[in-house]
């Protein structure tokens, strides 16, 4: 079978492309990817209706509005107070006063906590209140990573008889282990 210079060249130019694409499917990397987006993102991906993660209370269009009168508000009070609920001491329960009823610690995570850097300067800290675009991009990257890990139940007989239960995560293109973890609530020997 002859090969010509251009299919030659063709295929050594497809090789290229498919060693540059595996070099980004190692699987510790992807699950760490997915934990950190998890982690940037969940909050936010609670909070919109458009996203179906959590029970969503806010439209896009809410949201956005949360995230201009974060930025307009620099003080947590005044922002809690204008995103937040109000507790009636009547009957126990928290009343919504407002279009965004955030619990306090939403409320916190959305605006920020403010810390000291190594520099003695003011710094905030967010874990919350990501802008839309971001928000929507980080769920198609979740739903895309998500679908290749898997967890499944590794408990063996001795964990049975502790009363442990052992999970692991799995890379299911491969079937790779990724992370194992026990819990040992209930455990005799805890």
């Amino acid at each position: 079978m002859k090969i010509t210079k251009t299919q030659l060249k063709q295929i050594i130019k497809e090789e290229i492309e498919n060693v540059l694409a595996d070099g980004d499917s190692d699987p510790n990397a992807k699950y760490e990817r997915l934990m950190q987006i998890t982690k940037t993102y969940n909050l936010d991906w609670h909070l919109l209706k458009s996203i179906p993660f959590g029970r969503g209370k806010l439209e896009d269009e809410q949201y956005e509005r949360l995230i201009a009168l974060r930025d307009s508000t620099p003080d947590y009070y005044e922002f809690q107070a204008a995103v937040g609920t109000d507790y009636d001491r009547r009957t126990g329960r928290h009343v919504s006063n407002n279009e965004f009823s955030l619990s306090a610690e939403d409320a916190r995570a959305i605006h920020g906590h403010v810390m000291m850097d190594s520099e003695g300067k003011r710094k905030v800290k967010r874990t919350g209140g990501n802008p839309l675009t971001d928000v929507k991009s980080a769920w198609e990257e979740y739903e895309d990573l998500s679908q290749q890990f898997e967890t499944v139940d590794a408990s063996d007989e001795t964990d049975a008889r502790y009363g442990r239960r052992r999970k692991n995560v799995v890379y299911t293109p491969t079937g790779e282990v990724i992370k194992s973890s026990t819990n040992r609530k209930g455990s005799l020997g805890s």
